[in-house]
């Protein structure tokens, strides 16, 4: 087993949508050294299972998880299209909110009863 210490760690995990995939995931960990700006790879993993997620914790004489493990799921096109467009739902429902507001304000100022 080898062990790296470095300033950062990268975990990708690539769904390998295509027919003659060997495994339906591939997961590789990829770090930079110290006082370089390059990321190198360090391990690949292969599976035809979803990879399970969990945080733990080192306390120094016990490790206690801080997650149970978990599935992580790879939002499909249609998902991230879905997402921005509630986004941008949400951004544009909240400025709304700010006009209507703001034309009150102006009708209270600027307009008389008749």
């Amino acid at each position: 087993m080898a062990i790296y210490k470095a300033d950062k760690f990268h975990i990708d995990i690539e769904e390998q949508d295509y027919p003659d995939a060997d495994c339906k995931f591939m997961i590789t960990l990829w770090h930079t050294p110290k006082g370089l700006n390059s990321r190198e790879l360090i391990a690949v993993g292969l599976t035809d299972n979803m990879p399970k997620l969990q945080s733990t914790r080192n306390k120094g004489n016990v490790v206690e998880s801080v997650t149970l493990p978990q599935e992580l799921k790879i939002p499909d096109v249609s998902e991230k299209q879905y997402n921005n467009l509630k986004k941008e739902i949400v951004e544009m429902s909240q400025m709304l909110k700010e006009k209507e507001e703001y034309i009150k304000k102006l009708t209270r100022t600027h307009v008389k009863d008749y």
